[in-house]
């Protein structure tokens, strides 16, 4: 229950200080500024509500239509899939895992996703 309180304070503060009524040069500012580190509040209960909260390998598990999931680690290639996000590769064809093809200028996590011309920019 005590967790419950102190999410919801989190979540208040965070709705509180993260609105944008009206753009100025202060906010701004402010903005550009923010560090990018913001600590979620979800961590540290070890839930996660999308998969952006959790590592490039990994998604959030929803059980049934509970908002909160836990992040679970992709399924390797070859294994049952149903969504693209259930794969460590993020590609399911077929109710399968299997690994990506390469697109040139297209999104990447590994120089291995990349043709040969190209490397991966992200990392």
């Amino acid at each position: 229950m005590k967790s419950l309180v102190v999410f919801s304070i989190l979540i208040l503060i965070e709705f509180i200080f993260g609105q944008n009524s009206s753009t100025n040069e202060t906010e701004i500012e402010y903005k550009e500024n923010r560090p990018t580190n913001l600590i979620n509040p979800l961590k540290f209960l070890g839930k996660c509500i999308s998969d952006h909260e959790c590592k490039s390998y990994e998604y959030c598990d929803h059980i049934g239509i509970n908002p909160f999931g836990s992040c679970k680690e992709g399924r390797e290639l070859n294994q049952k899939c149903v969504f693209d996000r259930h794969c460590k590769t993020k590609y399911c064809h077929l109710l399968k895992c299997v690994k990506r093809k390469p697109i040139r200028d297209g999104p990447c996590s590994d120089h291995t996703e990349c043709i040969q011309e190209q490397y991966c920019s992200s990392l």
